[in-house]
């Protein structure tokens, strides 16, 4: 209270104080909102590569709490494609809910499912412009198991080239069927048992797809097939290749730990073969010491960034 001509009046400060208040809460929710709508699954032109010289695309699906400004470990795997030299469009799929690595994770699978329909549309929507472009997954943890479920979604005769999982935090006995019958050629599942994340957190708060199996997660031990395969199983499942760490992969910056697979090193030299085998020739046929130095100039000092404490955060 304030005496103003002998009378008391309230001040105020109180007012602006609530004004203010008001206005930050309003702007915060504003941003909130948007925050949910950019990541409610869709292909963002900021983490997008669009080239009228490409020979096809790579969507990639970024782990839970990534996919966005601050955080996205997509940006080393894009920096590898780059640096390999692929003629290829590169997108960026959002998926994640906004709210952080734990809602991502633990987001129902009709939530996920909701978003690899619209990466199923996309990806027809793309077959439909570029019939005889090739079309390949990138997926990263979490993001593993909206790659799979838009694989589900896909249209009898739409069908992508290949699909990378890294770091893949799904059930290890997850039916991959019906996912599979939408890969031409291969589904390279990269492995190891030194990951931190998966040894540690999933096991306790459930896999991308919503299962409480202890350490039986694709991203430790790898993709186990049912029990009695029929002959279509069979056939389907014969599509999996098993990529486990080894020490060599050190050398590119893969540690062995949760986000080593998306290191730009070891995007460059071990997932552009993967899923462009003619790249391989190339690779092969350049590995000199002057290709080397090109490949370093292109993706900068990645090497020096890496370390094994920040591979399994």
């Amino acid at each position: 209270m304030r005496r103003r001509n002998g009378q008391s009046t309230k001040s105020s400060i109180p007012r602006f104080a609530a004004i203010h208040y008001f206005l930050w809460k309003w702007l915060f929710a504003g941003a909130a909102c948007v925050a949910i709508l950019a990541n409610s699954g869709c292909v963002t032109a900021a983490h997008s590569s669009v080239s009228s010289k490409a020979l096809g695309c790579v969507y990639y699906m970024d782990g839970a709490g990534g996919g966005g400004v601050l955080v996205n470990w997509g940006r080393g795997v894009r920096e590898g494609i780059r640096a390999a030299g692929l003629r290829m469009d590169y997108r960026e799929f959002r998926w994640q809910t906004g709210f952080g690595a734990v809602a991502d994770h633990q987001a129902s699978n009709g939530y996920k499912r909701h978003a690899a329909r619209r990466l199923a549309q996309d990806v027809v929507a793309y077959r439909r412009n570029h019939p005889t472009a090739s079309v390949d997954f990138i997926a990263l943890s979490a993001g593993t198991v909206v790659a799979a479920y838009a694989l589900e979604e896909l249209p009898d005769g739409c069908s992508v080239d290949n699909v990378v999982f890294l770091a893949s935090s799904m059930s290890a006995d997850f039916e991959f069927t019906p996912a599979l019958t939408h890969v031409r050629d291969h589904v390279y599942v990269y492995t190891s048992t030194r990951d931190g994340i998966l040894n540690s957190l999933v096991p306790l708060t459930g896999t991308a797809d919503r299962r409480f199996c202890g350490k039986d997660i694709v991203g430790l031990c790898g993709v186990h097939h049912p029990g009695q395969l029929t002959a279509e199983q069979t056939r389907q499942y014969d599509k999996v290749v098993h990529v486990p760490w080894t020490p060599a992969f050190d050398a590119v910056g893969n540690h062995g730990g949760h986000l080593g697979g998306a290191t730009p090193g070891f995007v460059c030299e071990h997932i552009a073969p993967t899923i462009r085998p003619n790249i391989r020739v190339a690779l092969a046929g350049a590995g000199s010491a002057a290709w080397h130095m090109m490949v370093s100039q292109r993706i900068g000092s990645w090497s020096g960034h890496t370390s094994r404490r920040s591979d399994n955060q």
